[in-house]
């Protein structure tokens, strides 16, 4: 018995838990890339995914099914925006993946990123990308599209041209 009790603690050890963050990283960048081909692979990734969440970001049993099942109903909702078309680019920027396209023969650049934290760390977040943006692309107009995927929260910044 106390050698079963051992041999579990240690493959608790082994096993690599995942952050929500993390989490919706790898949902925007599989999308961004056209790697989920479909709403229900969508629904399976992230079911897949979600097996692998650290339970101690949680305060209660609710807040995890709550939040899991706003993951998905987001990710759905947003699905028809994707995967980016043109010229792509990817960053992360703190542990927060940054994915972005040009359309051929525009000068509109978009650029996608999905959040998710308290408040301010949200804010300090999109102020760190629209400044990699100011300096990356000067002269062209972007978009810059935020959602938290556990509370359906929208962020909109936008650089027009100055005529």
């Amino acid at each position: 018995m106390e050698q079963n009790h051992k041999h579990v603690q240690q493959r608790a050890r082994q096993h690599h838990y995942i952050s929500v963050q993390a989490l919706c990283n790898n949902v925007l960048k599989q999308m961004a890339a056209g790697d989920i081909k479909n709403t229900a692979e969508l629904l399976y990734t992230i079911k897949q995914q979600w097996k692998h969440i650290d339970i101690n970001q949680f305060d209660v049993v609710y807040h995890y099914v709550t939040t899991m099942i706003a993951v998905m109903d987001e990710s759905l909702k947003l699905y028809p925006a994707f995967p980016l078309k043109g010229q792509s680019f990817n960053h992360y920027i703190e542990g927060v993946y940054v994915a972005g396209q040009c359309a051929e023969g525009e000068s509109l650049i978009e650029v996608w990123i999905f959040l998710t934290g308290s408040n301010e760390w949200k804010q300090r977040m999109l102020h760190k990308v629209m400044h990699l943006l100011e300096i990356t692309y000067q002269m062209e107009q972007w978009v810059l599209k935020g959602i938290d995927l556990t509370t359906g929260e929208r962020f909109l910044r936008m650089k027009h041209e100055n005529k």
